[in-house]
């Protein structure tokens, strides 16, 4: 469903309506054709079908009394929506939220929120090294310094596959590779990173990383932090 926001006149579009496609980019606002996505229905992709497929049934099961828990505890919250505005969240999508971090991680879902938690630290210092030989990816490590931990906390880690330095525009390619703890550095994910880009690489292309910290007593996560390195 696309977004209208209005202004004198429609001040801004982002979405489908129809056959047309609205976004905006670097160079402005846009409208293109819609075109179906190829659907490869790979393990990953299933996994995370399976994971929101699980967290709608969960809600579903839930008692009225619990769902008014979530519902008065969403209310306190803020999110922001394809323009950057403000808006506050139903219960249900906090819950999904909840259980979806939480499965990323292999964690048990919470039952009930944790009203007055706070996101934890993000790690700090990361550092990527990639390695390519005769066009294959042979070596890729990542380090960072901990962010400490009381409760139970994990790094979520995202990655891109290979792409020149001239593409930057990779907020959409990102994939989950691996699920490190927060004193687990430095990691291997050379084998994490090839069950899902492969290992083909080419020397100077930039492998992009982004790590969040989620603690899973309250299901929140904190900032991404990003790193990335050209392979060499």
């Amino acid at each position: 469903m696309a977004l209208i926001k209005f202004g004198g006149g429609v001040a801004g579009i982002s979405g489908k309506i129809g056959g047309t496609v609205f976004g905006r980019n670097k160079a402005g606002a846009y409208a293109r054709n819609w075109a179906k996505p190829v659907n490869p229905v790979t393990p990953s992709q299933s996994q995370v079908r399976s994971i929101f497929g699980n967290a709608s049934a969960a809600w579903g099961a839930l008692i009225p009394a619990k769902r008014d828990v979530w519902n008065s505890y969403a209310a306190t919250l803020e999110r922001l929506n394809r323009f950057g505005e403000a808006y506050v969240p139903s219960g249900r999508q906090i819950f999904l939220e909840s259980y979806n971090s939480n499965a990323q991680a292999g964690m048990a879902p919470l039952t009930d929120p944790i009203v007055g938690a706070t996101p934890p630290p993000a790690a700090e210092g990361l550092v990527l090294t990639a390695t390519v030989t005769a066009g294959v990816l042979t070596a890729l490590g990542l380090a960072w310094t901990s962010p400490g931990s009381g409760s139970p906390q994990m790094l979520i880690i995202e990655a891109t596959p290979p792409r020149p330095d001239t593409k930057t525009n990779v907020n959409n390619e990102y994939r989950q590779i691996a699920v490190e703890p927060t004193d687990g550095s430095p990691a291997v994910l050379l084998a994490n990173y090839t069950s899902v880009f492969g290992n083909t690489a080419t020397v100077g292309d930039v492998i992009r990383i982004r790590v969040t910290t989620l603690d899973g007593e309250t299901s929140l996560r904190s900032a991404a932090v990003l790193a990335s390195d050209i392979v060499a």
